[in-house]
């Protein structure tokens, strides 16, 4: 579990403390993900999910069919993703700075 971990080495503490750019690929996921399943805590299930798919613009143009079968990966952390995907589409097409 995260909670095992110091409180600054926390994803969500870590953005808090030092900035969202302050953490690696696998802590802005787990971040968005917020939870993992019993088992495997977020963080080391955004890894597992980065390292499958091996970057964030291929994870963020996976369908239902190519994440289904992926545990803990269900409709809810699907459609997270499919939000993520989309609102980085808007904010680059609004000039995000």
């Amino acid at each position: 579990m995260l909670k095992t971990l110091p409180k600054e080495s926390r994803p969500r503490e870590k953005l808090i403390q030092r900035g969202a750019k302050s953490l690696s690929d696998a802590e802005l996921l787990a971040v968005m993900l917020r939870t993992g399943y019993a088992g495997k805590n977020v963080l080391s299930m955004a890894k597992e999910l980065l390292a499958h798919f091996q970057s964030f613009a291929q994870l963020l143009n996976v369908s239902y069919e190519d994440v289904s079968h992926i545990k803990g990966l269900g409709m809810m952390k699907y459609t997270q993703i499919c939000a993520m995907r989309e609102i980085v589409e808007r904010s680059l097409m609004h000039g995000l700075s």
